[in-house]
């Protein structure tokens, strides 16, 4: 049904039978599952009451702790991360998630603990910890098989539906939702079912089929109402205020605002007072009232920017310069300091999701390692530890010998024992050197792996037949060689790194680019052990993992999330790429283009005609390109070119030719054009196209 990592399936089994062990030596059995997860009423105040209930916890845990009840005590934990997630505080519910699972593994409840690791998958989810995330739903979904407990599948199912929408996969949210639908059952708990039915429409809405999303959402409205749950309610009647918004309904626009308003209130929730002023705002402007509708918008910004929502408060002043446009306000100082704003907290959201790939790149890379490779490694290391002590003992006893040769013979006449001395040492020396060389053939014989022996100084003293092959070489071609002249430049100070801790700590590792014989790049993470035997020069044995397939698979993966999946092409992400791969000292151009009347397309020809015109858009703008500009789908039926070293006759021929051609495809346009001033960010520029377009398309309107 789904994916899940084997590694941490296989751990999950492992750490089962280990509890169950422990339990039979100790003579107590684990803990019968319940026929249902049981709830503290504490965890379900948490949903309408977060502060109350948090101000109740210390005493609750105090009076826990006290009476030795670890159960009560992680079901207080659950409380205290449903009042987290509700005032999106993602830490505090991860750590709460955290305890809750590692207290009910303590007294061997099953059910209960994987609620506290699907509570810690959600909040790793919501900090993009997307591969930790992944872990422990793979693990409670192993554990939930047994229980029989159809809420707890269906939470799963709710979770992967969630942290698949995160990702941008849509369908796969779509889909988790309706397996948590069926997992759940006509039995299932009102709230378990709103939450399934909110994912589904807003999978239904991002896919394009907005009547599906409306039924979907009065379905989890019935189903949040009999949960009783505002949070809930708030989340549908968001949904309900964006489709609305883009059919131009005003009056489900306000019922919806005046929905999250009332569970803003309710919950004391500042992020959702922000969402009401936005979707009252918008309904304002779609009716018309410009000046209404800036005055909601400046409300939802200050909600936004209280705690520090970047994304949302970006959101809501891009759609405040819109209505300041439409009412024609055009006051220089407010104009500057929106610009200003809308500036800083783009380069905030670009900065923070420049780190949150990186870093999802590198805990990626470290977990299909780890998975693949480390119980290879740990047997290997394994083996020649016993063989490295085994060697030792050896040793001890031929030296004791000798010492008893040498004290049984000590009558004998002087030349005797000193020749006999010499002999001994003599074969004693030839022993250890037969015995080295053999260790490392038997090493290199018994390995499956990538291995080889080299020196303080990387050349290669051994290796075996699997890692020349791997090199596109023979063993005779390998041996000899220099590794650091096998290397990518970019490594040679990796490589130098690992040689002097080899040296000075007698391990290390590294990850190195190679380049073989067809002047390609293989990805390989080396870890080494040093040795230094009694006769000869130190070597290092070292294990090679061959990473480049995974290092391109998720290449791959990083291309295709640079992509828009319908029209193919760019998203905002490539905006950072395109200004690193220019440089801070390149002139580029960004030319803002927004569909004119789309929705009337959408209405009358349907949204399949819709996207069909957004792909002949892209395509007609692709054969007018350079190899080295970018086309971006901001969203919707908006798009940048990003025009890199570019001309000024360049960009006006450009721009000539998309006005003069563009009738071709039956469809009118709003533009803007800027062109980089100094030093300033892409970021600028893009907004300064994005005002000019603006402004354009008002121009238009009123004439």
């Amino acid at each position: 049904m789904r994916r899940r990592p084997t590694g941490f399936a296989a751990a999950a089994c492992a750490g089962a039978l280990f509890a169950a062990l422990a339990a039979a030596a100790t003579g107590s059995a684990p803990a019968a599952p319940p026929s249902e997860p049981r709830q503290d009423p504490l965890e379900l105040q948490a949903l309408t009451d977060p502060e109350a209930v948090l101000a109740r916890l210390p005493e609750a845990f105090r009076q826990a702790r006290l009476a030795h009840n670890r159960e009560r005590e992680a079901l207080l934990y659950l409380a205290e991360a449903n009042a987290c997630r509700v005032t999106a505080d993602w830490r505090c519910q991860r750590s709460a998630g955290a305890n809750a699972a590692k207290l009910a593994d303590a007294v061997h409840d099953r059910a209960l603990a994987i609620r506290g690791m699907i509570t810690q998958a959600r909040a790793e989810t919501s900090l993009k910890n997307y591969t930790i995330a992944t872990e422990l739903l793979a693990r409670a979904e192993l554990d939930v098989k047994s229980l029989g407990l159809p809420e707890l599948e269906a939470d799963i199912a709710l979770a992967y539906s969630s942290m698949s929408y995160s990702l941008g996969k849509i369908r796969m949210s779509a889909m988790y939702a309706e397996q948590g639908l069926r997992d759940l059952g006509r039995q299932g708990s009102p709230a378990m079912r709103g939450r399934l039915l909110r994912n589904l429409a807003r999978a239904q809405v991002e896919s394009g089929d907005v009547a599906s999303a409306m039924a979907t959402l009065q379905a989890g409205e019935a189903a949040a109402d009999l949960a009783g749950d505002p949070k809930l309610l708030a989340e549908i009647a968001i949904g309900s205020a964006r489709i609305a918004k883009s059919r131009g309904d005003v009056a489900t626009q306000r019922e919806s605002a005046a929905r999250i308003f009332r569970s803003a209130e309710r919950l004391k929730n500042t992020q959702l007072t922000g969402l009401g002023h936005e979707a009252l705002g918008d309904a304002f402007l779609v009716g018309g009232q410009f000046a209404n509708a800036g005055a909601e918008y400046r409300k939802a910004t200050a909600s936004f920017q209280a705690l520090r929502l970047d994304r949302d408060e970006l959101r809501a002043l891009r759609s405040m310069a819109g209505a300041m446009l439409k009412s024609g306000e055009r006051d220089a100082a407010t104009t500057a300091s929106l610009l200003e704003r809308m500036i800083l907290l783009e380069e905030r959201i670009e900065t923070s999701d420049r780190a949150e790939a990186a870093d999802d790149f590198a805990a990626r890379l470290e977990y299909a390692q780890k998975e693949r490779d480390y119980a290879f490694l740990q047997r290997e290391k394994d083996l020649l530890q016993q063989r490295e002590s085994a060697l030792r003992r050896n040793n001890q006893l031929m030296l004791l010998l000798v010492a008893v040769s040498v004290a049984a013979l000590a009558g004998l006449a002087f030349f005797y024992r000193k020749q006999r001395k010499m002999y001994f040492r003599l074969r004693e020396a030839n022993r250890a050197k037969q015995i080295n060389e053999s260790r490392i053939s038997s090493l290199l014989q018994l390995s499956k792996g990538l291995v080889f022996i080299h020196d303080d100084h990387g050349a290669v003293i051994a290796t075996n037949p699997k890692t020349a092959a791997a090199m596109n070489a023979t063993v005779d071609g390998v041996v000899g060689m220099n590794l650091k002249d096998m290397l990518a430049p970019e490594s040679l100070e990796d490589f130098a790194s690992y040689l002097r801790d080899v040296v000075s700590k007698d391990a290390a590792d590294c990850m190195l680019y190679l380049r073989d014989a067809e002047d390609w790049k293989r990805y390989w993470h080396l870890s080494g052990s040093r040795f230094q035997p009694e006769v000869g020069d130190a070597y290092a044995i070292c294990y090679a993992v061959d990473l480049t397939m995974q290092a391109r698979e998720l290449d791959e993966l990083n291309e295709k999330s640079l992509r828009d999946a319908l029209t193919g092409a760019y998203n905002r992400r490539i905006m950072p790429v395109f200004e690193q791969r220019l440089g801070k000292d390149a002139s580029w151009a960004v030319i803002i283009i927004d569909m004119d009347h789309f929705k009337q397309i959408n209405d009358l020809h349907g949204h399949e005609e819709g996207d069909r015109v957004l792909v002949q858009v892209v395509r007609y703008l692709q054969e007018r390109m350079r190899d080295n500009d970018y086309i971006v789908r901001l969203g919707g039926d908006e798009f940048a070119i990003l025009l890199g070293n570019a001309t000024t006759d360049g960009i006006d021929g450009l721009v000539g030719r998309i006005r003069r051609d563009m009738g071709a495809l039956s469809a009118t346009f709003s533009m803007g054009l800027a062109v980089r001033n100094d030093e300033e960010p892409l970021t600028a520029t893009l907004a300064r196209a994005d005002m000019e377009m603006l402004a354009s398309k008002a121009a238009s309107r009123a004439t």
